[in-house]
């Protein structure tokens, strides 16, 4: 019993070290999909959760996108996703619309989705699942999206830990999504801004104080 607990201390603390560390690699990511992406792969690998799906809002309310990660039968599988929650049912898109988190410990009764999107979370695969709404700071009790995790036998089923660790990670994220939106409006705005300047029929230079040209657009580059 001793070494049991002393072996499930010692991958509790790697597996916080991962998670600081993924954390801090998440900062640096700029795009949704590749946030998605990473962590559906880590909480597969790292935590060996053994279906993961982070899907986020794609640019409608009704539309989710993301990344499945699952192992079945010795077999790992890595795949984009999308699905439509209009007019769907299941706690999954209950826990979308709700902002409220929520751990299954009998798929067959609590339905994760009422739509077909993939087979590894059907319910006769799960012994137990996860699902954790993605909060939007900026938006009271407004979702961005959900990270599902499942587990099936003869595994363990999902614990209220696990639930805590996910909105751990899920707090994370949505911090990130914010971010990496923010900046993918930015780079929409600039492409507009140079899309404009470029089409222009007379030429334009923009300079600094002193009178150096710092840009100019193609019309300008040609005369």
């Amino acid at each position: 019993a001793l070494e049991t607990s002393q072996r499930r201390l010692i991958e509790s603390n790697i597996q916080l070290m991962s998670l600081r560390e993924v954390s801090h690699n998440l900062l640096s990511i700029q795009t949704t999909e590749k946030a998605a992406q990473m962590i559906a792969l880590y909480l597969h690998k790292a935590f060996d959760y053994e279906r993961v799906a982070v899907l986020l809002t794609d640019g409608e309310s009704s539309i989710l996108s993301g990344w499945i990660a699952a192992r079945d039968l010795e077999r790992s599988i890595t795949e984009p996703v999308r699905l439509s929650v209009e007019k769907k049912r299941g706690l999954l898109v209950e826990c979308f619309r709700k902002g409220e988190p929520r751990l299954v410990t009998e798929p067959a009764v609590n339905v994760l989705f009422s739509g077909r999107w993939a087979e590894c979370f059907e319910p006769q695969r799960l012994n137990s699942y996860v699902v954790i709404p993605l909060k939007a700071a900026a938006k009271s009790g407004s979702s961005m999206g959900v990270i599902v995790a499942g587990r099936s036998n003869p595994n363990p089923a999902l614990t209220s830990t696990d639930m805590v660790l996910l909105d751990s990670i899920g707090s994370t994220m949505s911090t990130v999504v914010e971010n990496a939106r923010l900046y993918e409006e930015v780079k929409r705005a600039e492409m507009f801004r140079e899309d404009i300047l470029n089409n222009l029929a007379s030429g334009l230079v923009a300079v600094d104080l002193e009178g150096r040209a710092i840009s100019m657009n193609e019309t300008t580059s040609r005369l």
